[in-house]
């Protein structure tokens, strides 16, 4: 019952992995837009990851004024966004920076040693270290490799340093949004990196991944939201 109508649903195509209802309507759409030619987004992408996660954003994360008054080098604040300031099209303005101490070494991303942090960047080494204890305190960081200042996740820099389509990793609905290479994600985000460059192509990907027949398509067929909208292999465009 949906709605408040009844409609009889055929026992023959509730799937073992899950069950979905939909009316006769619905199903003829569905299977309408089901014998298009299509691609999958990733045939399409680059990359399709998930956003950094600090593991302590009481410390990594601080809104912009307030890393401003501290004084710290701007080298290693990076503007984040949340899920929640992404809207169709384009997202919120910046509101967080995030501390990431990293540099990128051409295919990977490299811690910056402590050395390096004191001496190239001595305020932002000082507010650190005076949260150490604190940091230290992250029991999976203590049975890791990581060192006590690291992210948990700090991802991949070229892919966050880079001209991208962000989309919260949670959504009721499509909401993807264009994003500069001057602006990271975080962990309730997800990023997209076509393998075309071209300004072009992220338009043309924000049209249809933003459309209601694409919205409609996924909600008739998917049986959970978590991350469904950045799923590499459940999102199938028109060829």
């Amino acid at each position: 019952r949906i709605d408040g109508e009844r409609f009889p649903i055929e026992q023959n195509v509730l799937r073992g992995d899950g069950w979905i209802f939909r009316d006769k309507t619905d199903e003829r759409i569905v299977a309408k837009i089901e014998e298009q030619p299509n691609i999958v987004l990733d045939e399409l992408t680059e990359s399709i990851s998930e956003g950094i996660v600090t593991g302590k954003n009481q410390v990594f994360l601080l809104p912009i004024d307030t890393a401003d008054k501290l004084g710290f080098e701007k080298e290693l604040l990076k503007p984040a966004i949340q899920g929640k300031q992404i809207q169709q099209y384009f997202h919120e303005p910046v509101q967080n920076v995030v501390i990431y101490p990293y540099r990128s070494k051409e295919n990977y991303t490299e811690l910056i040693p402590d050395e390096d942090l004191a001496h190239l960047f001595p305020i932002t080494w000082r507010y650190l270290s005076s949260h150490r204890q604190n940091l230290k305190g992250r029991k999976y960081f203590d049975e890791s490799s990581k060192g006590w200042y690291e992210l948990w996740c700090e991802r991949n820099f070229r892919q966050q340093a880079t001209d991208k389509i962000i989309v919260p990793e949670l959504a009721s609905r499509n909401r993807f949004a264009y994003c500069e290479k001057s602006t990271f994600y975080l962990d309730t985000v997800c990023g997209i990196i076509p393998k075309n460059k071209d300004f072009k192509t992220y338009l043309y990907l924000l049209g249809l991944l933003n459309s209601s027949l694409l919205e409609f398509y996924y909600k008739k067929c998917k049986k959970d939201i978590e991350n469904w909208w950045a799923k590499k292999n459940y999102l199938s465009c028109p060829n």
